[in-house]
């Protein structure tokens, strides 16, 4: 069975202030997420170290909106995500992402080693399937580099066009103008960067085939 394993680590996590508040909210947003994408995950996402969690996916679907909602909900901490695509050796663990292994799992560690000299939020998968993985893995970096120096309200702005909300809605929530909305989706891009997320989805969803059937288009 082939799986997408996620490995996460929380960059300078020993120089986080406040460590015990930061793991409260980290929790509660990564519980958040094992309910608001439960139709993808096949393993939810488990702390499995002071600075590390994962997950396992068997589906592409909600990948980039759950890494996007995770940046924000820890904003301003970086992060590192390293996504490995293949096979497992043991049974899914449906409770915990833990007690599994297998070259999925490997490749996620290895690539995670890789990744430790990374200072800022970046996003980087192993997935020799892909017919160009260079040309994937340059768009994941200025991606997630891009996206994790996003401001709060900026972060919270793609959230919301990644899950389809109107502008005036999005306004209405930061309490703002949707002028104020246009500008900050213009000025940085934001549209652009949620087009190319979706674009990689297709071409992840249409290049690395799961044994569960993926839903349809983000």
């Amino acid at each position: 069975m082939n799986v997408l394993v996620l490995i996460a680590d929380i960059i300078a996590s020993k120089k986080i202030e406040h460590r015990a508040e930061f793991q409260r909210r980290l929790k509660t947003q990564l519980a958040h997420i094992n309910g608001a994408s439960r139709a993808t995950l096949l393993s939810p996402y488990t702390l499995t170290l002071g600075d590390e969690f994962q997950a396992v996916y068997g589906s592409v679907d909600s990948m980039f909106a759950d890494v996007v909602s995770i940046m924000l909900h820890v904003h301003p901490v970086q992060l590192r995500f390293a996504f490995a695509y293949g096979r497992l050796t043991t049974d899914i663990n449906p409770n915990a992402a833990l007690e599994m292994d297998g070259p999925a799992f490997n490749d996620a560690r290895a690539l995670m080693s890789t990744m430790k000299s990374e200072s800022t939020g970046s996003i980087q998968i192993v997935a020799p399937e892909l017919h160009s993985p260079a040309l994937a893995n340059a768009c994941l970096k200025v991606f997630g580099n891009t996206v994790s120096r996003l401001s709060k309200n900026n972060l919270t702005i793609m959230e919301a066009l990644m899950a389809g909300t109107a502008t005036k809605h999005i306004a209405e929530r930061l309490a703002v103008t949707p002028r104020a909305v246009n500008k900050a989706i213009a000025g940085h891009s934001l549209a652009t960067f949620v087009e190319l997320s979706r674009a990689l989805t297709r071409e992840f969803r249409a290049e690395l085939p799961f044994s569960l059937p993926a839903g349809d288009d983000p």
